[in-house]
This record gives structure tokens, sequence and C-alpha cells, in this order.
């Protein structure tokens, strides 16, 4: 008898996913192009969509590890008022940090040692890009998110937000301030906390959705 016949066949797997309509950063350079802000009613859409998402991944002990516009997908969805529906992906560096669900990270009494993963420069935390020693995941990509809706919020090109050089990822590049001036006082609340330095400061991602639930 040929062995090869008591062989399992192969079996093909696929996966079939909702087809995303384009990324935020593409609808960021797309309404650049036609000057057409996101009013304050559509930019809580998609930041409480996201916000949502990342709830749902740190009470399954899932840090992101690399949230910027171009990871964020929007799938169309007429019920929505911007037409779209946020899709987090791109979890190639995410990090599964514990298998517990707690509610830990409203005290944000959980941090974790940096297994320096690669995160994108222009999105990284201060903690990040210092490469510290010991840090809080979800609390980095509350800082990635925060820099992801001041890019919203302002429609800011990729260009502009480098040179910006906010989490001082640019060592030959003067660090700013971020411009929320012209941000709803929510929103600038908000973001403005998401940007703190100082990872305690920051929001998680449990407040902010409770936040954002508020009536």
């Amino acid at each position: 008898m040929d062995p090869r016949d008591e062989e399992e066949e192969e079996e093909d797997v696929f996966i079939i996913m909702e087809k995303a309509h384009c990324t935020l950063l593409d609808d960021i350079n797309q309404r650049r192009a036609r000057r057409q802000p996101y009013d304050t009613e559509e930019t809580l859409e998609i930041f409480r969509d996201s916000v949502e998402a990342l709830s749902y991944c740190a009470t399954a002990g899932v840090a992101h590890c690399d949230i910027k516009p171009s990871n964020i997908l929007l799938v169309q969805d007429s019920n929505k008022r911007t037409g779209f529906a946020v899709r987090m992906s791109d979890f190639g560096t995410s990090i599964q940090i514990s298998e517990e669900r707690s509610e830990q990270l409203i005290y944000k009494e959980s941090i974790f040692r940096n297994v320096n993963k690669f995160m994108t420069p222009l999105y990284a935390s201060p903690s990040i890009v210092q490469k510290v020693p010991v840090i809080n995941y979800y609390q980095e990509d509350v800082f990635s998110l925060g820099l992801t809706f001041l890019q919203v919020l302002n429609l800011y090109s990729s260009e502009e937000l480098a040179n910006m050089n906010i989490n001082g990822h640019n060592s030959e590049v003067p660090v700013s301030q971020p411009d929320l001036s012209r941000c709803p006082f929510l929103l600038r609340h908000l973001v403005s906390r998401m940007l703190s330095d100082d990872s305690d400061k920051r929001p998680s991602f449990l407040e902010l959705r409770e936040i954002l639930r508020a009536p």
C-alpha cells in the first residue's frame, strides 16, 4: 500500500471578511482635498466606534500596538451619519497581555514590560519612542488614538503631523504642542488628556467608553 494513500488530504481554508470602502487616512486626505472637515457629530461617531472596538480588545487582554489612521477601516453603513462604520485592522504587532477580563484598566494598576514591539514611530507614545523599560501598552494605545484624532480634527496630512513632532520621535525637530483651539470642548478635553506625556494621566479606553456613552 502506498503510504501516501493514508495521508489526509490538505484542505484550503478561506476567511470571508467585509469589504472596506477605504481607510480613515484615505478619508482624511479626500476631505483635505475637498476642504470638507468632519463636523462634531461625525467626529464623535468615528471616535466612539474606535473606542468601543479598542475597549473590547482591552477587556480581552489585547493591546493593538499600532493604532493609526491607515489601520482604521471604514465600512459602508447607511445607519451612520458619516455613512461608514469603523473596523480596526492589522493586529500583526498586537500583544496578548492577559487572558483575564477584569476592571483593572479603570484604575490603571497594570503595567507591563516593554518587549520592544514594532510600532509606527509617528503615532507611538513618548514612552515607546524613548524605549522606557516598563510601560502600560493599553495606555500607549490611548496616546496613538489621541494622535489619530488630532489628525481627524484638524485634517492634518501625515507630513504635517510628522513636522509637529508631538511625541518626540524625531530628535532633530523641536517638539510641538497639539493645536486643539478649533475643536469642540468635549473632544478638545478628551484628546488633550489622551496626549499627556504621563501615561498615568491618560484616560483608559474603558473610561473613554463610559464618557462617550453618556447621554
